[in-house]
């Protein structure tokens, strides 16, 4: 994977399904990989990627939950949290979707002054043919945040 991102001249990427047993730090090649803990049974698990040319502007990692990680970055004018999410399915149990959505609140409130990005996999599917509840959750949600959402 490593491989490539520094292909391509990826500097940051959102990872889901780490499935690292440990929080941590592990560099490869030129890549850093900050990853928080997976679940039992080795599931879930979310972290980035972060390329040695901007290692330098990570002030803060913070694993979450197994669902949930946040990247801080700090530029010369502002702080960037990078909210990285590996949303439940719709098959998942009812209370874990909402304790996930829960988490996901509280985490984007706790920086309300800084830029906030929220990337990853909200297990949605986007077209004409079908609207899935998680869509739906996902889209309540941003509304109620005036987030701004791309594809």
């Amino acid at each position: 994977m490593v491989k490539e991102l520094e292909k391509y001249g990826m500097k940051c990427v959102s990872l889901q399904e780490i499935r690292w047993k440990d929080a941590g730090k592990t560099k490869i090649s030129q890549t850093t990989i900050f990853n928080g803990e997976c679940e039992k049974g080795h599931r879930l698990g979310t972290g980035f990627a972060v390329h040695k040319s901007i290692i330098h502007l990570v002030k803060e990692f913070r694993d979450i939950n197994p669902r949930i990680a946040t990247l801080t970055l700090k530029t010369d004018n502002f702080y960037m949290v990078i909210i990285n999410v590996h949303a439940p399915t719709d098959d998942m149990e009812e209370e874990e979707k909402e304790m996930f959505y829960a988490a996901l609140e509280d985490t984007f409130n706790q920086s309300i002054e800084d830029i906030r990005l929220v990337l990853g996999d909200f297990n949605a599917k986007i077209g004409r043919e079908e609207v899935t509840d998680r869509l739906l959750e996902a889209i309540a949600y941003i509304q109620t945040q005036m987030i701004t959402v791309s594809n």
